[in-house]
């Protein structure tokens, strides 16, 4: 039996995309609970043309227990999500996750440090067919 072994290269930070817009698709969206314990929604993108590997980026919006701005700002994140992937929200309507797998969206990371590690962060989201002539959708 082979021994396998860490290489070089796994010790290398993981080479990020640079901040900006990036075409993705949704590969996973589901209700979960966070550490403490709350529910909340928790997306995947993966960003196309981010680099020679697929580079997948996570998202989470709280939907309890956190404050009253908190919740708010994380339930008008995820309308403008809905809509970005060409699905209108409606009051009253049940937050079904699964219903983003696999649209197509333009989505807007940064880079961010965390727990002293370099990491991607969603900023915003918009329909993918609606670039300005500028080709800057935010």
């Amino acid at each position: 039996m082979t021994r396998l072994r860490f290489e070089e290269s796994d010790f290398a930070e993981a080479g990020l995309p640079a901040p900006g817009c990036y075409p993705a698709t949704i590969r996973s969206a589901r209700l979960r609970k966070s550490a403490r314990g709350n529910v909340m929604v928790e997306v995947v993108h993966a960003l196309q043309d981010a680099g020679p590997a697929p580079v997948h980026v996570t998202d989470y919006f709280v939907l309890e227990g956190a404050g009253l701005r908190g919740l708010a700002v994380a339930r008008h994140r995820l309308v403008e999500l809905y809509r970005a992937c060409g699905i209108q929200p409606r009051s009253g309507a049940a937050i079904e996750p699964a219903d983003l797998e696999g649209a197509e969206l333009t989505v807007k990371v940064t880079l961010e440090e965390r727990d002293g590690q370099t990491r991607l962060r969603v900023l915003g989201y918009r329909p993918i067919e609606t670039l300005p002539d500028d080709g800057v959708p935010f």
